[in-house]
């Protein structure tokens, strides 16, 4: 579900209910280990960003929602971790916000928000 909403307000007015919650919820979560970071729409979907840099992001699609992180060797550190999620390239896809391993997202964020 791409979303052609300019801001995050907007992008979350557009979603239907259920899956707002489930957005609000990580977006929320994201922003507590990140409080500096600022969200914008880029790629249709909210990201969150940390001194000029894309860190994380997050979607609703039709059927899951979608963590993206943006620094690629996570899914090299974090093999043993991930390997019961359901991952694509740069994605972890998740059904329900409660069956997200909020711990490993933590890291996750952590990890993709340090500098290179």
């Amino acid at each position: 579900m791409r979303s052609f909403a300019k801001t995050y307000t907007r992008y979350l007015k557009d979603l239907p209910e259920d899956k707002r919650e489930v957005i609000i919820k990580l977006g929320e979560f994201i922003s507590k280990e990140l409080p500096e970071a600022t969200i914008e729409m880029k790629w249709g979907m909210p990201v969150f960003i940390l001194e000029g840099e894309d860190v994380v992001a997050m979607a609703a699609q039709k059927q899951y929602f979608s963590f993206y992180v943006w620094k690629f060797d996570w899914r090299r550190k974090f093999a043993s971790k991930i390997k019961k999620l359901n991952t694509g390239k740069e994605c972890i896809r998740f059904t329900k916000f409660e069956k997200l391993p909020l711990e490993l997202l933590q890291k996750l964020i952590m990890h993709s928000a340090e500098a290179d």
